[in-house]
C-alpha cells in the first residue's frame, strides 16, 4: 500500500495532493513522508513523520513511530523507541525497542519496557531479549522468569539455545567433582531432548522427572505431560 501511494504521490499534480490530502485525512503525513524519503529528504520526512505518529489513524500512527527509529542519531533513535513502545506497548512494539536498547547494552531500559510482558505467552525473541537483560544485570528474578518460560510453553529453537548458555554458566561456576544439576536444570534437558528428537535419552529420564515433581509437590503441567507423552510415543 505505501509503495503504490509513494508512486501515485510522486505523480499528482499540486491540486492532486490537496485532493489526495482531503482523501486520506491526517494519514496524508505518513504518504507524504514515504514521498520525502524516496526523495531523500529524510529532515522533511522526519517532521511529517513525527506529525503522522500523534495525529494519524493508530495503524499510519504506529507505522510512523517505527519508522522514526531508524533515523537520526543514537539519542533520536532511542527517544523514538521508547515513545513507540510506551505509547502502543504492543508485542511487536516492545520488540522493535527492545532490540534497539539490548544492542547497546542499554538492558535496564530492556527491563522497564517488558516488566508486564507474560513469559508463558508472549514473543519468544523478547523474552529472549528480557531475560537475557535480567542475568546481565544480575537481577535475581531471572531464575524464576527462566524457570516459567522453560516449562510453561512450547520449547523453540530460543529455549534451546538460552539453555546451553545456561548450563555453561552453571558449570562455570560449580568445579567440584561431586557437583550435580539441581532438580529444574534435568527438567529442562529432559524438555530439551524431547525438542531435539532425543526420546530414548527423554524417555530413560521420565521416572526420574515423575519423581521430582512428586518430591517437590508440584503438580505436572501440561507441557511436561505432552512432552511424556512423546517420549514414550516416540522412544524405538
Amino acid at each position: 500500500m505505501a509503495f503504490f501511494s509513494v508512486i501515485f504521490l510522486s505523480s499528482c499534480t499540486d491540486s492532486k495532493a490537496i485532493s489526495l490530502k482531503k482523501e486520506f485525512k491526517k494519514d496524508y503525513y505518513y504518504f507524504l513522508a514515504l514521498k520525502k524519503l524516496d526523495s531523500n529528504d529524510e529532515k522533511s520526512a522526519k517532521q511529517l513523520l513525527k506529525k503522522s505518529r500523534s495525529e494519524s489513524s493508530p495503524t499510519i500512527a504506529k507505522l510512523s513511530a517505527q519508522i522514526l527509529t531508524q533515523f537520526g542519531n543514537i539519542t533520536e533513535r532511542n527517544k523514538a523507541a521508547l515513545y513507540l513502545a510506551k505509547k502502543h506497548k504492543d508485542d511487536e512494539s516492545l520488540l522493535l525497542a527492545s532490540e534497539i536498547f539490548y544492542n547497546q547494552e542499554e538492558y535496564g531500559k530492556v527491563i522497564t519496557l517488558t516488566n508486564n510482558i507474560n513469559i508463558s505467552t508472549t514473543n519468544n525473541k523478547l523474552v529472549f531479549y528480557r531475560l537475557n537483560s535480567l542475568r546481565k544485570k544480575n537481577i535475581s528474578q531471572f531464575e524464576k522468569s527462566f524457570y516459567d518460560w522453560f516449562t510453561t510453553r512450547p520449547l523453540s529453537s530460543y529455549h534451546v539455545t538460552e539453555l546451553k548458555e545456561y548450563i555453561e554458566n552453571i558449570q562455570a561456576d560449580n568445579t567440584s567433582e561431586n557437583f550435580e544439576f539441581p532438580d529444574y536444570v534435568k527438567i529442562f534437558n529432559f524438555r530439551a531432548n524431547v525438542f531435539n528428537k532425543n526420546y530414548k535419552f527423554a524417555f530413560d529420564s521420565i521416572e526420574e522427572i515423575l519423581s521430582i515433581y512428586a518430591k517437590n509437590n508440584i503438580p505436572l503441567n501440561q507441557q511436561i505431560i505432552s512432552d511424556i507423552g512423546k517420549a514414550t510415543l516416540y522412544r524405538s
